[in-house]
């Protein structure tokens, strides 16, 4: 009995050793393939529907996106990564607070804006680039924590504009005290803080300023045009030469000269001028015809005063006057 149960426990030993030798390569491929706290995936539909979150529904007041409800870190990183390739300003506002991927603080609207449209523009390359490079930055920290601040702080915030589809302004409000839960990202002495509940804005102390304060875009005039000098009377663009030829003086105009869009066709009735079309005044005005007799011309005064120079007299010559010549003799 004995000797049939050793070639047993051989083979059982053997299965077991196996085993274990298995379980460790299956643990060694699954360590193999584990991404580190903070590396995300890439994002695969970056720039297909790109949305503004400061303009969500569920978005309160001017923070960057909706509250977050995450509990942990991995959590807060899942999100934040969706939300990341989703949202270019958001982007571009936590690459600034970073210092990554050439963005930093201060910055003005102007490079606020434009590092938003570059992302639109080309999000396989700039924007998709931008989020490996702010999650990068958050996979080399020492630590990755949730905490509870109660210290005081300010925020970056978002001005929105006129609707969803306007890049918004950033901004940083002035000092604030409440408690707030925050995603703290730490490498040695250096700590950056987003806020949850305000959709991860950043959460710090800015004492030189952020960015230039957000202002109200210029309301939209519409076009005006006027006559131009070369023919001043009338109403655009009906522009007239001279007051007989302007139809809201002399309603006897003849209609070849009141100026486009009359429906006239056939030899114009004198006097003719030159209507001042829509794309067709002239930039000089029409030059001067000469005088047409004998007679003094006189000079427009000169536009700037003479310049004196030194030891060169400026008195005008002496002129002897000539006196006329005899009659011819007789």
């Amino acid at each position: 009995m004995r000797r049939k149960q050793g070639p047993i426990l051989v083979m059982l030993a053997g299965l077991l050793a196996f085993v274990i030798v298995a379980l460790g390569f299956i643990g060694a491929k699954a360590m193999a393939v584990h991404h580190p706290p903070g590396v995300q995936f890439a994002c695969g539909d970056v720039g297909v529907k790109p949305t503004f979150l400061a303009y969500d529904a569920a978005t309160a007041g001017q923070n960057f996106g909706p509250s977050s409800t995450a509990t942990n870190v991995a959590l807060v990183e899942a999100d934040l990564h969706l939300r990341r390739c989703t949202d270019p300003a958001l982007t571009v506002a936590h690459a600034a607070y970073y210092d990554v991927d050439g963005l930093s603080l201060p910055m003005t609207q102007l490079q606020f804006q434009a590092a938003v449209q570059d992302e639109l523009q080309h999000p396989t390359v700039v924007w998709r680039n931008r989020v490996r490079a702010i999650e990068a930055y958050e996979a080399s920290a020492s630590s990755l924590t949730l905490s509870q601040s109660t210290a005081n702080y300010q925020t970056l915030y978002f001005q929105k504009g006129a609707s969803a589809w306007v890049i918004p302004q950033l901004a940083s409000s002035t000092m604030i005290r409440m408690p707030a839960t925050v995603f703290v990202i730490r490498h040695g002495s250096v700590v950056k803080e987003l806020k949850l509940n305000c959709g991860y804005q950043p959460h710090d102390i800015f004492p030189n300023g952020v960015i230039t304060p957000p202002v109200s875009p210029p309301p939209v005039v519409p076009p005006t045009h006027s006559c131009p000098p070369q023919w001043p009377y009338g109403t655009w663009p009906i522009c007239k030469d001279g007051p007989s030829h302007d139809p809201l003086v002399n309603p006897d105009v003849p209609d070849q000269v009141k100026g486009p869009g009359t429906g006239v066709t056939g030899p114009a009735t004198p006097p003719v001028d030159s209507p001042c079309g829509f794309a067709t005044c002239p930039t000089s005005p029409p030059p001067t015809a000469p005088p047409s007799g004998p007679g003094p011309v006189t000079l427009p005064p000169p536009t700037t005063p003479p310049v004196t120079i030194p030891g060169i007299s400026h008195d005008p010559p002496v002129t002897t006057p000539i006196s006329p010549p005899p009659p011819p003799s007789a």
